[in-house]
């Protein structure tokens, strides 16, 4: 279900225990999992509440299953066998794995708590995060897809890194079917930084 005029359990930014404590044996918000709003593309923190581009932004609310914290700004999976794809086990580190969406960007620095819910985001205008080290300087309207990471956990993954469609068979096919996007800035290869782009939907 998309939800427009109604107001959300907890805004863009925010999650759904907002640095409470999480009781594990008694999760709240069970019953929230799955379902998606459409937002304005602004930036919750600021007082003006500014618009982006204007367009409408699709996030699903999305418990974090993965046992530490997750990062804004990154490209989450699901979890194995889940499957109305409403709970994360990490991030993305290959381009083989199928992306979630991105983690919400304005999320403060440390992230989404394990067992805490947050905004995936799965369509419309976000932030993704290059590679530490990009094979290549993306411009505007470059495709991306997973980048190369060492776990689904560790800091290194959930990053993007640019399509390649030159690979052989298996590879080409990996970064033709997960691509995620497509790059809404000019960003140099040795930057590590999140940077404008446009997710597009999965899983419909």
């Amino acid at each position: 279900m998309v939800t427009t005029g109604d107001a959300p359990p907890f805004q863009r930014g925010e999650t759904f225990y907002n640095g409470g404590p999480i009781d594990t044996t008694d999760l709240g918000g069970v019953n929230y999992e799955g379902m998606e709003w459409t937002f304005t593309d602004n930036d919750p923190r600021s007082t003006s509440q500014s618009v982006g581009s204007g367009r409408s932004v699709t996030a699903r609310i999305t418990r974090n299953v993965s046992g530490g914290n997750l990062k804004g700004g990154r490209l989450a999976r699901f979890k194995a066998e889940d499957p109305y794809e409403s709970r994360v086990d990490g991030y993305t580190f290959a381009v083989g794995d199928r992306p979630a969406g991105i983690i919400d960007e304005y999320l403060p620095s440390a992230g989404v708590p394990n067992n805490d819910l947050f905004w995936l985001v799965i369509d419309g205008p976000t932030q993704f995060t290059q590679l530490s080290a990009s094979a290549a300087n993306l411009v505007i309207g470059d495709r991306l897809v997973p980048g190369a990471g060492t776990s689904a956990t560790n800091d290194d993954a959930g990053r993007v890194a640019k399509q390649d469609v030159t690979g052989a068979a298996a590879t080409l096919a990996n970064n033709i079917q997960n691509s995620v996007g497509y790059s809404g800035a000019v960003q140099a290869s040795t930057v590590n930084a999140k940077f404008s782009g446009v997710i597009h939907r999965f899983g419909k």
